[in-house]
């Protein structure tokens, strides 16, 4: 059977017109399943054979038809322009996702039941509600004040008042308290140049050990400090204009060296953590400070001490704030230093660790010992 080239291409071309409307992802299908189309079988060669060039294989037009169409398709897809989102837009959709978040967290709280479950359960709860509060807050920080940025913290005021609510009800709780002490570990001064770390030494060893006043320890490090400069400048080449500057590596020690000894102590990390109280004028008692969802510390309005008077117990109920400019800060503040922070540096020491276990190992066997003997007589 011999097949008409000239008529199977002229079908071909209709079939390509009549597909031109088409998205490039249907041609580009049609045109790749045109390559099962085999090839015309090749005619027995006559007179006008020799003549006449032969025509191409409808296989290798197919193919590069779909070549064309796939280089189409993908600088197609590389030229489209996806619309950006403004930052107003990205502000508001993030606004917008923190509201179903709050709400989730009370209701939340008002599901759970205090009288059927188990206390570490309820506080399990609180951790959680505690957790949004703080990534709601944390998302906050990056945003203008707009209505709606007024809206969520409307709606996380009323989140903090279920949850003071709620965990008032709650009993004591009695779950280990988790503590990150990793900061204790951490070495200050070692990515320090081995100069710089050995100036700090020298001026904790003139004040501290030597005896040597801030002024004159001072004196010493701004002494030592031109010194090195001295000695850097040895192998200083001036440029073409005859100006001389230290290389980089020059800079990078110079600017960690110490320039007092405050300097040298702040480099050190040694100052610890602090927790400012509320006193009250009247009963002296403290309150300690809670972290609101803006990350700055409040404390109560009023004394919630209860004093023994002549009419027996009651609130003591003296103002602890006095506004300022910023937020309310307490009438007497009382700075004391955190007992975490301390107990967290006392058992960074491994040695020190090693000592409180094994006195308390120690009182542990004394008390079982005497526990038998009272059980025994």
């Amino acid at each position: 059977m011999v097949t008409d080239w000239a008529a199977h291409k002229r079908l071909q071309q209709e079939q390509l017109g009549s597909n031109a409307a088409q998205s490039p992802d249907t041609k580009l299908a049609e045109r790749v399943a045109r390559l099962a189309i085999s090839d015309p079988l090749v005619t027995q060669p006559g007179p006008s054979s020799a003549s006449t060039p032969p025509e191409p294989s409808a296989a290798r037009v197919v193919l590069a038809e779909t070549e064309q169409s796939i280089h189409a398709v993908i600088s197609e897809a590389m030229n489209i322009r996806r619309p950006q989102i403004g930052r107003q837009e990205q502000s508001a959709r993030v606004l917008e996702s923190l509201g179903p978040r709050i709400k989730s967290a009370i209701a939340l709280l008002r599901r759970a039941d205090p009288k059927s479950e188990e206390p570490a359960v309820l506080w399990a709860k609180v951790d959680d509600v505690q957790r949004e509060l703080a990534i709601v807050a944390e998302s906050l920080k990056y945003h203008k004040d707009t209505p709606e940025k007024a809206n969520v913290i409307e709606q996380m005021r009323e989140l903090e008042s279920e949850l003071t609510a709620f965990t008032a009800t709650l009993p004591d709780d009695k779950r280990p308290l988790y503590y990150d002490s990793a900061y204790t570990l951490d070495n200050p001064i070692q990515h320090l140049d081995p100069m710089a770390q050995i100036m700090i030494l020298l001026g904790l060893i003139c004040n501290v050990i030597l005896g040597l006043s801030i002024g004159h320890t001072n004196f010493l490090i701004e002494s030592i400090t031109l010194l090195v400069k001295l000695a850097m400048s040895i192998h200083i080449t001036p440029d073409a204009a005859g100006h001389s500057s230290y290389d980089a590596v020059q800079e990078e020690i110079l600017r960690q060296l110490p320039t007092s000894l405050y300097t040298a102590m702040e480099r050190l990390n040694l100052d610890g953590k602090t927790v400012l109280y509320a006193a009250c004028p009247s009963c002296h008692h403290i309150h300690p400070p809670t972290l609101s969802i803006t990350k700055a510390r409040t404390w109560p309005t009023k004394c919630e001490n209860e004093v023994v008077g002549v009419d027996g117990r009651s609130i003591c109920g003296t103002a602890l704030l006095v506004d300022t400019k910023t937020h309310p800060r307490p009438i007497r503040p009382f700075l004391s230093h955190s007992f975490l922070n301390y107990l967290a540096r006392l058992l960074s020491t491994p040695e020190i660790e090693h000592e409180v276990d094994r006195a308390c190992d120690e009182a542990l066997c004394q008390h079982r010992a005497l526990t038998s003997r009272v059980t025994a007589t």
